[in-house]
């Protein structure tokens, strides 16, 4: 099988604030590779959301390119970027951002349907991903019935709705007891190994980090390999 990337060639990263500029990457690089998985740490401001983002196509680099199996996604116009972010990445947020006029089910099965699934066949693979995270029995429940380790797990569910090659997870268990921290990080880990994507999770969780294969440290503007990494 042949394996996605996404490569950051000489990316530097600038925004104003206050009146100065602010610069989080300088001609960084490296390439992220589908079926790793990789924990982005580094002191809070480092960017690594902004690392995250960027990696989607979401946001824009102030220079250099990001290359999705040597396509140029900052090109991307809006319709084609709309189908990137349908078919090839999967997003989990710091907080689940259920639609709560939706239930379970429909909140994961809404994504099959945008990307032109039939009803049928988009509420039958929600059906087999609330399995997969252990919550088949809540897909007629709404969303504010959730606690907030089940409303993260919805989450993990619907980013892995279309079989991304790659899952970006933003800090996903931030605001999570311990307990629920330890069953997305599995999840996510799970996901991986079954679905064969890469799994690029953001956190300052230590017994997150050290479950993925390679920690990636923000400093100093570069993006770099560390083991084990000091700045979590």
């Amino acid at each position: 099988m042949t394996k996605h990337s996404i490569e950051l060639k000489n990316i530097s990263k600038e925004f104003i604030q206050g009146g100065k500029v602010i610069s989080l990457f300088t001609e960084s690089s490296y390439t992220f590779v589908q079926g790793q998985t990789y924990a982005v740490t580094g002191v809070s401001g480092t960017g690594k959301s902004t690392l995250l983002n960027i990696l989607s196509g979401i946001e824009k680099v102030t220079s250099g390119t990001v290359f999705y199996d040597g396509h140029d996604t900052q090109r991307f116009p809006p319709q084609k970027l709309r189908l990137h972010l349908q078919y090839h990445i999967g997003i989990v947020f710091q907080y689940s951002y259920l639609l709560n006029e939706l239930t379970v089910l429909e909140n994961i099965s809404l994504k099959g349907r945008i990307a032109g699934l039939s009803l049928a066949v988009a509420e039958m693979q929600a059906r087999e991903l609330l399995t997969k995270v252990g919550l088949e029995h809540k897909s007629a429940a709404w969303p504010a019935s959730l606690s907030g380790g089940e409303q993260q797990r919805v989450a993990v569910a619907r980013a892995l709705m279309m079989r991304p090659p790659f899952i970006l997870a933003d800090e996903p268990t931030a605001h999570l007891d311990k307990e629920n921290k330890k069953i997305i990080g599995e999840l996510l880990l799970s996901s991986a190994q079954q679905f064969g994507c890469a799994v690029i999770i953001s956190s300052h969780d230590p017994e997150i980090v050290q479950k993925m294969q390679r920690t990636i440290t923000i400093h100093q503007g570069k993006i770099v390999d560390a083991y084990p990494c000091d700045n979590l």
